[in-house]
């Protein structure tokens, strides 16, 4: 049998992300929208990308009540997108979520980072 982060590269190709790449232990993937993620595989699937902007906890829980499938938590300062997945996950249907989470995390970040805008003196 093929090993989980095999079968998440195939099942990416085959959901149309772009520019998958392999590191190690690490896929990166690209989304129609150019947006760059990562994804690996382990006990789980988990698939992540990170947005350039800090939002408050209003924020992330008024995201999260709206799409309760993707987990907003900030790492490194910035608010990290994640969806985790059994490795049973039906991956075609998934990675069609995965797909509108992301898009709906960036329209969500640039109104984000538009209302931090005054506090950083843009």
């Amino acid at each position: 049998m093929t090993d989980p982060l095999s079968i998440l590269a195939q099942a990416l190709r085959s959901a149309g992300f772009d520019g998958i790449e392999t590191d190690g232990l690490t896929l990166y993937a690209r989304t129609a929208d150019a947006l760059e993620f990562q994804a690996t595989a382990g006990d789980l699937y988990r698939l992540s990308i990170r947005y350039a902007v800090r939002a408050t906890d209003a924020e992330r829980a008024d995201w999260m009540r709206a799409n309760p499938k993707g987990r907003l938590e900030i790492a490194a300062g910035e608010t990290e997108l994640t969806l985790s997945l059994p490795l049973d996950a039906d991956l075609p249907k998934a990675l069609s979520e995965w797909a509108k989470l992301v898009h709906a995390g960036a329209v969500a970040a640039v109104e984000w980072r538009r209302k931090q805008k005054p506090l950083y003196g843009m």
